[in-house]
């Protein structure tokens, strides 16, 4: 780098135009060097290179240096005009020596293509080189096997601008440092590969201000190598970089992307050789986000490995410990000084020291997942879901056939909470203690979960609201000692003793019969209950619960019979809160029918009503409405819907009857926590009638009937469920009111109308897990509504209209069963507040033409908008 720093005292030169021809020049002997007043570089030595009289200083020059010129410059191609560097090649031949070798150099404008090769000796080495505003793009540099660099390489080099695309190739030995590409303003897609070997550090592309991203980094097998990075960048976003340590290869570090003060994102490091220290992406003064990093088989880390470290947040990022990988240290997937390590993932099934998915020295460590799988070994500390300095929540490990010699803690912080442990297959915590929730000094139960599977064994549990226990084939006794274990596969054996007081066993037993005898829990010091313990299935819907009576110590074995059959558990059976979405699913399409059955009545019906207004005659008609309204009574859930009706209306002095057909769609969102999609169809027939009497009085009724179809499919905590209900449905409509006229202008309606609904049963099964049925009774609903409205006229062809309206709904309430078990009622249920406006439209050339659209506002338990449009024909 030594001549590197002299090239910004670049004298200002005239070069040749690019048309120039291109050259093929041979340096053989150091008489040929220009002399050093002459030197594009401004230095105080000699130079080969195209000599400005050429014509060939500019591109596609090929310069091969076969002599010894270890005090002087070589040039592949140079300007100093605005003319670009291109396509030039120079060759430091096997047994030359050369101080700089420089393929292409500009000082305004770019060096792009240019490449250059040593397989002598050289002490700086750039393939492209610009000092000002030009890019350096696409250039080249291979140091090849036997060939040797005493200070730099650098595959290209802008000063200050952009340096994209570039490649360095290290077969030989180079001492200093190697940039695939060096850019002031950035670095993006540029190469390295090392097969040689480099005295310090290498990057892939560097920025000192800008971002680095898509650059790539190959360490290939049986190399030595100091710190190397896909990507650095001091200021600016290091971004979609790329590193691979083949196996054999050895760096002190690998980076895949680093900022000093930017977020470093999507980086990724592949390891199948070794390394004494490896992260994906770091930030120091910003965001790790989406990092990954993949220890493969064979490969051995001596210090630690962390998929992202960021200063303000560590976020989404992976880190692989495939078997047969190694770490000495400590594991990260996401690590951070001041901010939230959230939501990253680590796989293990190597051998560890520790491991965390999510690390906050100070912040939060939330939602990370941590898998210790098949055959890994975590041989010295601790395996943490989450660690963070304020709080742990919602993190969950699986430790599956694996091995832990320290702790386990679901979540570890000042607070913890909803964390969950899962211990699965033949694994053992030797030492320590399995803490669902913990700070070191206290064990935490808030929420957290504890779950075993297999034939677990651990030193010690604590830090649990509730312990679960799924019973497999190998769990079934095969001997009545209650004292030791014996020959029976426990679910779970602790050599401490476990204390379930004021906590909750859950047995899922689902994949055998519950009533064959199952080696369920046993400590070696004992278990403990009080009155508030609880035990209870795991059925997602409806579940038997034993509560104990009084404190009691079982000396080494709690089984189902002592829950069972022994007296010191009351049992009951228990709706869950999951079940609501069953009985929410089943009101909804109560719901959509009502929705139909009042966009008829009001809507259709008052369009048809007032086309025929004054004239006897006939209407085709057809109408619709999009709706959304939340039902926030008792069951609170929302649904949107969307009906169609079409139809015939006919008008004889007083009389107005209508015949249509009907159609509709409905989504809901049941608010229960869990992922449901509810789905809801009908179709169907209807009539309704209008007639008014001469003093003002009417009456009008509405009849329909139809098929209709529920759709349901839900996601929960642990486990899904799905059905498809169909049935059939009427509704009938009844009511009257009086029409009158305010003046020549405006008439008002005031009304009070009956409403009922009817759905037929049905029965059918969840296809959960439990294999549940469920039923529906038949339903019903009820609704009355009073309320007024006014039609303004304000021409031959517009009118206006306006009302209010008070709802009343009652006796609406769904009854459904999962295995013959009722669940809670839902209704509909409540008092709403509507109203409306309206706008009736004719066209003056065409009156027998109308168009009706309507908007109504709910509030109260009932709480959306409803918006209609009909077309009419009357003739």
């Amino acid at each position: 780098m030594k001549n590197c720093k002299k090239i910004s005292a670049i004298a200002v030169l005239l070069a040749l135009s690019s048309a120039g021809q291109a050259a093929v020049l041979n340096f053989d002997s150091k008489s040929q060097a220009y002399p050093a007043d002459n030197n594009p570089i401004a230095q105080n030595v000699k130079w080969f290179g195209p000599s400005l009289n050429s014509g060939n200083t500019v591109r596609r020059n090929e310069v091969n240096i076969d002599a010894n010129f270890s005090g002087g410059t070589v040039f592949g191609g140079w300007t100093q005009s605005s003319v670009n560097v291109t396509d030039n090649e120079l060759t430091v031949l096997d047994g030359a020596k050369v101080g700089s070798a420089i393929g292409g150099f500009n000082s305004n404008a770019s060096a792009m293509y240019n490449m250059v090769t040593v397989k002598g000796q050289a002490q700086n080495v750039i393939g492209g080189y610009t000092t000002e505003r030009g890019y350096a793009r696409g250039n080249s540099v291979e140091i090849a096997y036997n060939a040797s660099v005493s200070d730099s390489v650098l595959g290209g080099y802008a000063q200050k601008a952009f340096a994209d695309s570039n490649e360095v190739i290290v077969n030989g030995d180079v001492k200093g440092k190697v940039y695939g590409g060096f850019g002031s303003n950035g670095a993006q897609s540029n190469y390295v590969e090392i097969n040689g070997t480099v005295g310090d550090a290498s990057y892939a592309g560097y920025a000192q201000n800008g971002d680095a991203l898509y650059n790539s980094f190959i360490l290939n097998s049986e190399v030595q190598a100091e710190k190397i990075y896909s990507a650095y960048t001091q200021n600016g976003s290091a971004e979609s970089n790329f590193i691979t340590i083949s196996e054999g290869g050895r760096a002190k570090q690998a980076v895949g992307g680093f900022t000093q003060h930017g977020d470093a994102s999507y980086n990724s490091v592949e390891v199948a050789g070794d390394a004494d220290d490896v992260i994906g992406g770091q930030s120091n003064d910003g965001k790790a986000l989406n990092n990954s990093v993949t220890l493969n088989a064979g490969s051995h880390v001596s210090t630690n490995v962390i998929a992202g470290s960021g200063t303000t947040q560590a976020f989404g990022n992976q880190l692989r410990i495939k078997q047969g990988a190694e770490v000495s240290g400590n594991a990260y997937a996401g690590f951070s000084e001041n901010g939230a390590a959230s939501y990253n993932y680590m796989e293990v099934s190597g051998s560890v020291a520790s491991a965390a998915g999510g690390w906050s020295e100070t912040g939060s460590a939330d939602f990370n997942y941590v898998n210790v799988l098949d055959g890994a070994n975590v041989n010295v500390n601790t395996v943490y879901g989450g660690r963070g300095g304020a709080s742990a929540s919602h993190n969950t490990i699986l430790i599956k056939n694996a091995s832990v010699s320290g702790n386990v803690y679901g979540g570890y912080g000042q607070k913890a909470q909803s964390n969950i442990v899962i211990l699965s297959g033949t694994t053992e915590v030797k030492k320590g203690t399995v803490f669902g929730g913990g700070n070191g000094n206290t064990a935490i139960d808030d929420y957290n979960v504890i779950s075993a599977e297999g034939n677990v064994s651990v030193n010690k549990i604590d830090g649990f609201k509730v312990l679960k226990l799924t019973v497999n084939a190998e769990n079934i006794k095969v001997s009545d000692s209650h004292d030791s274990v014996g020959n029976n596969h426990f679910i779970l054996k602790s050599e401490e003793a476990i204390n379930l007081e004021n906590k909750t066993l859950v047995v899922s037993s689902h994949k055998v019969d519950p009533s064959q005898d199952i080696a369920l829990l046993w400590a070696r010091k004992g278990i403990k209950t009080d009155e508030n313990t609880v035990v209870e299935g795991d059925n997602t819907f409806v579940f038997k619960r034993w509560t104990s009576t009084t404190d009691h110590s079982y000396k080494h074995e709690l089984g189902v019979e002592d829950i069972v059959n022994s007296g010191d558990f009351i049992e009951e059976t228990v709706i869950s809160p999951q079940a609501r979405t069953l009985s929410k699913a089943a009101l909804s399409s109560t719901a959509l029918i009502k929705q139909g059955a009042d966009f008829i009545i009001e809507d259709a019906k008052s369009a048809a009503l007032r086309s025929l207004e004054g004239r006897n005659g006939t209407a085709l008609f057809a109408a619709v409405s999009g709706s959304y309204f939340n039902y926030d009574g008792d069951s609170d859930f929302s649904l949107r819907g969307y009906h169609l009706a079409a139809g015939c209306s006919f008008k004889a002095d007083n009389l107005m009857w209508s015949l249509f057909a009907e159609t509709g769609i409905g989504s809901a969102s049941l608010k229960e926590g869990a992922d449901v999609d509810t789905d809801i169809s009908y179709a169907g027939l209807g009539a309704l009638v209008d007639y008014s009497f001469n003093n003002g009085m009417y009456a009008d009724a509405a009849v329909r009937f139809g098929y209709i179809k529920t759709d349901f499919d839900a996601v929960y905590e642990e486990d899904q469920a799905d059905f498809v209900s169909r049935g059939f449905y009427g509704s009938i409509q009844a009511g009257g009111g009086y029409r009158f006229a305010v003046n020549d202008f405006t008439k008002a309606d005031i009304y009070i109308r009956y409403l009922g609904l009817y759905e037929t049963s049905d029965r059918f099964g969840l296809n959960n897990k439990d294999s549940d049925n469920m039923s529906i009774d038949p339903r019903f609903a009820h609704a009355v509504r009073a309320g007024g409205e006014f039609n303004f006229k304000l021409n031959a062809c517009v009118s206006l209209s306006a009302g209010a309206a008070l709802e009343r709904s009652f006796g609406s309430s769904v009854e459904t069963y999962v295995n013959g078990y009722a669940l809670d009622k839902e209704d509909l249920d409540g008092t709403s507040y509507i109203g409306s406006l309206g706008l009736d439209f004719a066209l003056k050339d065409y009156p027998d033409f109308a168009l009706s659209s309507d908007l109504h506002a709910v509030t109260g338990d009932r709480d959306g908008l409803a918006v209609s449009l009909a077309a009419i024909y009357k003739f």
